[in-house]
């Protein structure tokens, strides 16, 4: 096992700051030589069924033309049991599927907590769950049928405990599914686990294959944030003391390792600080894995910070430390975390232009070994607590977006997820989109990839005006497939701020504060 401190290369600061122009909301865009991406807002997601304050967008994932969203405070079948929704694109528009609601279902589940989709497979979070204790917890799994979800089975701990939070975290890729408990006391109060179950060869029954436990018995709340792709496990410990004698967070690293699932490296900041909670998001794609620590003090006071490491000859190495251009107090940058291949997104959600929690994610695209900023996206009508950027996700040429805080037709607070296509700024025969698809965009027209000749976009937002930033730097479409599968959105904790209702999921905690200072069981 490898301790793994993330590095800031002093030359890389400049590149995280060099401005090419204004985003439509005037706020600073990079410009560095990296293959730009144009970012559109396309359609708002709400629930066709949803309810008011149910939290819609606290959880979403996608896998190709398949997206899933959390809304764990739904009443639809009884108060804050909650459901998840499925939505279908089809020519380019996302249209709603199916709402997936536990087969006993009761109130205050908090169903949809967390949310992770591959491929026919999803799999929904419901950690106030009640059946075997109080909180204890579960996690369900779907299977699509012939177009129709059905529920497959449910997961519970093999030790449930009293607030265990099974089912705060879940991820998946293909057949082995991970689920976390970050409150279960295994080794010590708070510790947390985290569980990998294995689906038999019948298809039809999951099993658990290996309990992941953290290095010591602190109350590190791991498996707060989990994260797979086919050879590797992320576990999120936000409030592990990593060696020292303070909460700063870490990330642990599973291999596969044909079913044994050794830990490989413990990962964490090597500036790390008190409350820094890294761990409290984590993702990865293939050999590159992101971890996300929102009460970083590195620029302003918790305004967040998310690191980059890298597997190189099966060793875990820190790459790059990503700040956000526009830091703001208390903006909890890093809440959420997404890759796929090249291209990172983070979220910030108590950020925002002029209205404190509006929220805000930002893109970062990789050339070489270097990450830089591409883009900051904004919701088009963004509001005060909508708190975009609680969640995110992020598969080939799509962005989902969550603001569980979004008040629209369906009530107050009753939540959205916006969705972002992109586009090279430029193309070659015709490649537009990434992974150098030949029908590029958000709506599979070719766009501005296709053609070409497109320029730098600055912030999207402000009904959907794109500008153009001051340096119109070229970049050709790439052919190489996106590596590993972005089968995982870390469950996020979100704090309703005074005025707003705290949803039953997040406050019914008797063991003391939280690790996120957002919801209980981060």
């Amino acid at each position: 096992m490898r301790i793994i401190s993330s590095v800031l290369c002093c030359g890389l600061v400049p590149l995280l700051w060099l401005v090419a122009g204004c985003g439509a909301d005037g706020s600073e865009r990079t410009g560095v030589a990296v293959e730009s991406l144009e970012w559109h807002q396309g359609a708002k997601l709400v629930a066709p069924e949803g309810t008011k304050e149910a939290d819609f967008g606290v959880s979403v994932a996608i896998d190709g033309d398949t997206a899933i969203v959390g809304a764990p405070s739904d009443d639809g079948i009884a108060e804050n049991a909650g459901a998840a929704q499925i939505f279908v694109r089809k020519d380019g528009v996302w249209l709603p599927s199916q709402k997936l609601v536990a087969s006993d279902a009761e109130a205050t589940d908090g169903f949809g907590y967390s949310v992770a989709i591959s491929g026919d497979i999803a799999i929904v979070g419901a950690p106030n769950e009640d059946d075997q204790a109080e909180n204890a917890g579960a996690a369900y799994v779907f299977v699509r049928e012939g177009g129709a979800w059905k529920e497959q089975q449910k997961l519970a701990s093999p030790k449930p405990e009293f607030i265990g939070s099974f089912g705060t975290s879940v991820a998946i890729a293909g057949t082995i599914a991970l689920v976390g408990a970050s409150r279960e006391d295994g080794l010590g109060f708070d510790s947390g686990a985290a569980y990998i179950f294995v689906r038999d060869a019948s298809g039809d029954m999951w099993g658990l294959q290996k309990t992941l436990l953290p290095a010591d018995g602190t109350s590190s709340h791991f498996g707060a944030s989990v994260a797979l792709s086919p050879e590797a496990a992320v576990v999120g410990a936000p409030r592990d003391n990593a060696g020292v004698l303070v909460s700063v967070g870490a990330a642990y690293v599973f291999d596969r390792a044909e079913g044994a699932w050794p830990l490989d490296s413990k990962l964490v900041a090597d500036d790390a600080a008190e409350q820094d909670y890294f761990g409290i998001s984590v993702a990865i794609s293939g050999d590159t894995a992101v971890v996300g620590a929102s009460g970083s003090d590195a620029v302003v006071e918790n305004a967040g910070a998310a690191y980059v490491f890298s597997r190189v000859e099966k060793v875990w190495t820190a790459q790059q430390k990503l700040l956000p251009s526009a830091p703001e107090k208390f903006g909890s940058f890093g809440m959420a975390t997404s890759i796929a291949g090249d291209v990172a997104l983070v979220g910030t959600y108590l950020s925002g232009p002029n209205v404190t929690g509006a929220g805000s994610a930002y893109v970062f695209v990789r050339e070489g070994e270097v990450w830089a900023e591409d883009h900051r996206l904004l919701a088009s009508d963004g509001a005060d607590a909508d708190y975009f950027g609680g969640a995110v996700a992020i598969s080939a040429e799509t962005a989902l977006v969550g603001a569980p805080g979004d008040d629209n037709d369906k009530g107050q607070n009753a939540g959205s997820v916006y969705t972002f296509g992109s586009l090279f700024a430029s193309g070659t025969n015709g490649a537009g989109g990434m992974g150098g698809a030949g029908a590029g965009g958000f709506d599979g027209a070719g766009g501005a990839g296709a053609t070409g000749a497109g320029p730098n976009q600055g912030t999207v937002g402000d009904d959907g005006v794109t500008m153009t930033g001051g340096c119109a730097c070229t970049a050709v479409g790439r052919s190489e497939g996106l590596e590993g599968v972005m089968a995982a959105v870390a469950a996020l904790g979100m704090a309703l701020v005074a005025g707003r209702r705290r949803s039953a999921f997040n406050a019914r905690d008797r063991r003391g504060s939280s690790s996120d200072r957002a919801a209980r069981r981060g």
